[in-house]
């Protein structure tokens, strides 16, 4: 198995706790069944992801609702649900979502014949893929000219949409991008889904102009690393300007994506930490107990991730792996930076479907 494309987890999990034997043999099992070449429906993978879920939390009672949000993409640590239990994550709850849900992302790429795509290793390898030169000169300049009278807007509004109702008749250049093959075909094989009307329906409802106005970074959590959620996650920017140092550049931890051993401890040292009201607070934000966790400078040396800015020429085209750590660059407060933007995120990440 090819150690880029994903971790063997099960060889090198080591989280000192009581219930580590236990957890480290049901990731295994997770392994030999999501990685065989055996042909299993999301329905088969569904009862096996069960059956191994009850064995690693040691047959705690769980609802069909309880079932329902372990399996969904939903992320929040909240007092008082499945998710923000104590002893479900202290028995490897988070690390039974965190896993199956990286190993379910890899079994999709190889059906979807991707492992053997250069784009693919890169991409697995670092967490980030950049396209250099992505339209023609003539093409880039009709975009810019149509989003220059689209207003200032950092989150999606029914004037920022691309595809909304409002910019439909002056986004025409834009708006075709979603047909590009180019554009498909790249946005297909980084976030592992097939080159069809789902993968369009992720860009059409999600693409925007997004124009981030820097404030001070006190006041700006995305300034704060962090990766977003618990499955593989992607994100996109289309950047039609020169985006460097001055202009708060995106920046990732390259290879942050990879679940490693250190990773895998410190995510579930999180989680139990976070349920058990032990975290502290004055060491991350908000989106922290949102299971967007946030790595401070202790943390970044422990998982030895080095954030680096990613400076860019115009046009542009970055797709990242949110999984990975993360944060929106520094820049003088006022100073603007804007790109085309969207995201493709699973509404059930631990679904061989998954769409």
């Amino acid at each position: 198995m090819d150690s880029i494309l994903v971790p063997c987890l099960s060889e090198t999990l080591k989280i000192y706790d009581l219930h580590s034997v236990r957890i480290q043999n049901r990731i295994r099992d997770l392994e030999s069944i999501i990685l065989s070449d055996k042909e299993l429906n999301d329905d088969e993978v569904r009862s096996t992801l069960n059956k191994i879920l009850d064995q690693m939390i040691n047959e705690a009672s769980l609802t069909d609702a309880d079932r329902a949000i372990i399996f969904s993409r939903e992320k929040f640590f909240t007092p008082g649900t499945v998710i923000g239990d104590y002893e479900l994550n202290k028995r490897g709850l988070h690390l039974f979502r965190l896993t199956a849900a990286t190993l379910i992302d890899y079994r999709r790429r190889a059906t979807l014949g991707y492992l053997s795509s250069d784009i693919t290793r890169a991409f697995a390898a670092s967490g980030f893929w950049l396209c250099h030169n992505f339209l023609e000169p003539g093409q880039l300049q009709v975009v810019k000219n149509e989003i220059s009278g689209i207003p200032n807007a950092e989150n999606k509004t029914n004037k920022t949409l691309v595809f909304g109702k409002k910019t439909s008749n002056t986004l025409r250049s834009t708006m075709a991008l979603h047909q590009d093959r180019k554009f498909l075909e790249i946005l297909a094989i980084t976030s592992g889904m097939a080159m069809d009307r789902d993968l369009q329906s992720h860009i059409s409802n999600s693409a925007f102009i997004q124009t981030v106005v820097h404030q001070d970074s006190s006041q700006d959590v995305q300034k704060n690393i962090h990766r977003d959620t618990f499955h593989p996650a992607f994100k996109w920017w289309f950047f039609l300007e020169k985006t460097y140092m001055k202009k708060g550049p995106f920046v990732y931890g390259p290879g942050s994506n990879r679940l490693t051993p250190t990773r895998m401890a410190w995510e579930y040292r999180q989680s139990v930490d976070l349920t058990s009201e032990q975290v502290n607070k004055d060491s991350y934000d908000y989106g922290h107990k949102e299971g967007s966790f946030r790595a401070n400078k202790d943390d970044l040396v422990e998982l030895n991730v080095v954030p680096q800015p990613i400076e860019v020429p115009a046009n542009t085209l970055l797709i990242a792996n949110v999984q990975g750590f993360h944060c929106r660059g520094d820049a003088q407060p006022g100073t603007l930076r804007r790109s085309l933007h969207g995201s493709i995120r699973r509404l059930a990440p631990l679904s061989t479907n998954g769409l």
